[in-house]
């Protein structure tokens, strides 16, 4: 007996195992991707953050007080404050999630970095007073490093390999704003978006610092506190950034602040 098969046009026959689906598009790419040294903090990811400064407990609602943040570069450089009245709010500042340092003793304390020959800072804020954004001491300096502070100007200070510091300082916008700080490899590029940029060469090296990092006061105990709302930060503790990754740091700043 002869079988007839109809072939009708169009129609399709599987054959074998079903074709798998193709794989999901790549992630697109984010800060610190490339295992770079440093630490990011993000005040819109409430789950990163507890009320707490040791971790434990819940997470904050808008009005609460931050007592710990995760590193959410993976570095595991989490910024704590100092005690319980250190303790910065989270706030709603233009409807964007921001922490709200009060210029009196709010600060975060971040141990276990290296500072030294390179760094670069890229920081959302809104500066309401004079102060330090972020800087860092030692036992042997008793002056703090800034690496970005705000006051009529945006500044750096910095110490170098000679005994001398270096100082660089541009003109500020009013308002929030969008500072970028690269620093090493013979200069010190600062930018404050919409307002200025300068670059000067350093006159030595920079000088290495393992030390703790306080983001929003001088020295952890409130002397020349700053009065901010901080939206985002990245810092990267041992290079100038690259082009490309300073895009990538500046536009998820820019995220955070609604801002293009």
């Amino acid at each position: 007996m002869r079988l007839g098969l109809t072939h009708s046009p169009g129609a399709r026959y599987p054959l074998g195992a079903p074709v798998a689906p193709p794989p999901p598009p790549p992630a697109e790419p984010q800060p610190f991707d490339g295992g770079e040294a440093g630490f990011w903090l993000d005040p819109s990811d409430f789950s990163s953050m507890t009320i707490a400064r040791d971790g434990t407990g819940p997470a904050p609602a808008i009005g609460d007080v931050v007592g710990r943040m995760l590193d959410r570069s993976g570095n595991g450089l989490d910024a704590v404050a100092p005690s319980d009245a250190a303790r910065p709010r989270l706030e709603l500042v233009g409807g964007k999630p921001a922490l709200a340092f009060d210029g009196v003793d709010d600060v975060l304390v971040i141990n276990g970095a290296t500072f030294g020959a390179a760094f670069s800072v890229v920081a959302g804020l809104d500066p309401i007073a004079h102060g330090t954004v972020i800087g860092n001491r030692d036992g042997i300096n008793p002056d703090l490093s800034d690496m970005l502070s705000i006051g009529t100007k945006l500044a750096t200070k910095y110490p170098l390999a000679d005994g001398s510091y270096h100082r660089t300082a541009v003109l500020r916008i009013a308002g929030p704003q969008i500072s970028i700080v690269k620093f090493g490899g013979g200069f010190c590029d600062a930018t404050v978006e919409g307002g200025q940029q300068k670059v000067e060469a350093l006159a030595a090296t920079p000088a290495v610092r393992s030390t703790p990092a306080y983001l929003g006061a001088v020295d952890g105990v409130g002397s020349a506190a700053m009065q901010m709302n901080l939206f985002g930060l990245l810092l990267y503790t041992d290079q100038v950034i690259d082009a490309a990754e300073e895009t990538l740091a500046r536009d998820w700043v820019a995220e955070k602040m609604g801002v293009s």
